[in-house]
């Protein structure tokens, strides 16, 4: 994990485009999909490798989300992407699939960069969430 030996798969533009999509179309629920499981998913479909640990998901608030962290050894999302993805980059050098920590609902939580290159998109109680890359409080390379 997190040792920056993946590569991006062929495809992987259509393969980020469908998670995307498919995130529009679900509501907000944690351990099925929330910030941590959406860029999970998200990673999965750039470099057709699951990284997360077998143990991401199974919690069912956001109690559980903070135990299951823990439990891992992470005391925050930032943690979490640095432990996984590893490889961080400037903000301002970070591009369509890589991974940004986004100022959101009181917390900071894990998005995508999207097909534009222009917003980061991540999952939120209220729905698919779209803050401006350079909004961003850190990014990592996927890939």
């Amino acid at each position: 994990m997190g040792d920056g030996f993946v590569t991006r798969v062929e495809g992987w533009g259509a393969r980020l485009d469908a998670v995307i999509q498919a995130a529009t179309e679900r509501p907000f629920s944690w351990g099925e999909h929330d910030c941590c499981t959406f860029a999970a998913d998200c990673v999965d479909a750039v470099t057709g490798t699951r990284l997360w640990p077998a143990g991401l998901g199974a919690y069912t608030t956001s109690v559980g989300a903070q135990k299951a962290m823990f439990a891992c050894g992470w005391q925050t999302v930032e943690d979490a992407l640095d432990a996984v993805v590893g490889h961080r980059v400037p903000v301002l050098m970070a591009q369509r699939g890589d991974l940004v920590l986004i100022p959101a609902e009181g917390f900071a939580g894990a998005a995508v960069i999207d097909m534009t290159g222009q917003f980061a998109v991540g999952v939120s109680h209220g729905g698919l969430l779209r803050v401006p890359v350079l909004d961003a409080l850190a990014a990592w390379r996927v890939g």
